[in-house]
């Protein structure tokens, strides 16, 4: 039995099923070399972590003390400047009270920022109790908390860290930079009084500073 061609007929079908099948085959091997490279950064194992604090339960404030401290010194002197620095751990005691009133801690807040961003990127982690450098892939140590307020009508504040970063004896150092938009901010009188407003303002910053390192990672 014979088959009837129509020689007349252009052969693009073929053509592009071909450029299809190509074009999906490059696309697969480039997924595959993406995956490898997350891979070698990030072996697909679960990693354990630790959390160290520096100060254990300090958190600090700046802003409006400081202000006042540099005004009063032309005038009192070094008396001046302590009256503000006095004002700025006031503010701060009331901050740590307001975050211990809704059970908020930063190495907590440090945990859950950190398993989230892992989680997003597809990684396993399990906290470790202990913090020795030797037992955990990841060790963080945070180095500093406090909430700063920046000039504005309302006061409007926000939260700061710095934290170290030991990945495999390579040590990684983040720090918020002063250089933010506080139109992200809340109002310092808020903050002071409501401890959850305060400790989403933490809990943002930690996940802002852990998404940076993990983006920097994978460069």
């Amino acid at each position: 039995m014979s088959v009837a061609f129509d020689k007349s007929a252009p052969a693009y079908g073929g053509v592009f099923s071909i450029l299809a099948f190509l074009m999906k085959a490059k696309l697969l091997l480039l997924g595959t070399i993406l995956f490898s490279a997350c891979a070698s950064l990030f072996p697909q194992k679960e990693m354990s972590y630790a959390i160290m604090l520096a100060e254990p339960h300090v958190i600090r404030f700046e802003g409006k003390g400081a202000a006042a401290g540099v005004m009063m010194s032309s005038s009192m002197g070094p008396m001046g400047i302590a009256i503000g620095v006095a004002i700025d751990e006031g503010i701060a005691k009331d901050i740590r009270g307001a975050l211990d009133s809704v059970g908020c801690r930063v190495d907590k807040i440090a945990e859950i920022s950190f398993e989230a961003i892992s989680r997003n990127s597809g990684i396993n982690v399990a906290p470790l109790p202990s913090p020795s450098a030797d037992a955990v892939d990841i060790l963080f140590q945070v180095d500093q908390v406090k909430f700063r307020t920046f000039p504005s009508a309302r006061d409007l504040t926000l939260a700061e860290v710095a934290m170290t970063i030991d990945r495999g004896g390579v040590v990684y150092e983040l720090a918020s930079t002063s250089a933010r938009d506080a139109d992200d901010g809340v109002p310092l009188e808020t903050v002071r009084t409501d401890g959850r407003e305060a400790c989403h303002l933490l809990q943002a910053e930690f996940t802002h500073l852990l998404d940076v390192w993990y983006q920097q990672q994978q460069k």
